[in-house]
């Protein structure tokens, strides 16, 4: 089963949401997009939704999250962001390395 819909299935069995304007699939794809890293106004891009309304969404659903995220702290950490255009569509993509593993490190 795919995370959109154990998401779904997590937000109808505690019955969050009491309106129905959106769909439990646009919420939990807001949530989702939120937590991996978009940014509130983005993950409203994709979802159909304003920047505040994935804010609103986030928090209400945030207890899903503060059991499957364990904070590790690193010291130095190297992001690159890179936007391409494929047949007219726009798709951002990152990377990340951890640059505390001194193995994860190319030498140039």
């Amino acid at each position: 089963m795919n995370l959109v819909k154990q998401v779904v299935i997590w937000l109808e069995d505690r019955k969050i949401f009491s309106r129905k304007r959106k769909s439990n699939k646009q919420r939990a794809l807001g949530m989702l997009l939120y937590h991996a890293g978009l940014s509130y106004e983005k993950t409203g891009m994709f979802a159909g939704a304003s920047y505040e309304a994935v804010r609103e969404l986030y928090q209400k659903g945030e207890e899903l999250f503060k059991a499957l995220t364990k904070k590790k702290v690193r010291k130095w950490i190297a992001v690159d962001e890179k936007e391409i255009s494929i047949n007219g569509t726009t798709i951002f993509v990152w990377g990340a390395v951890n640059l505390d593993n001194e193995k994860d490190v190319r030498r140039v």
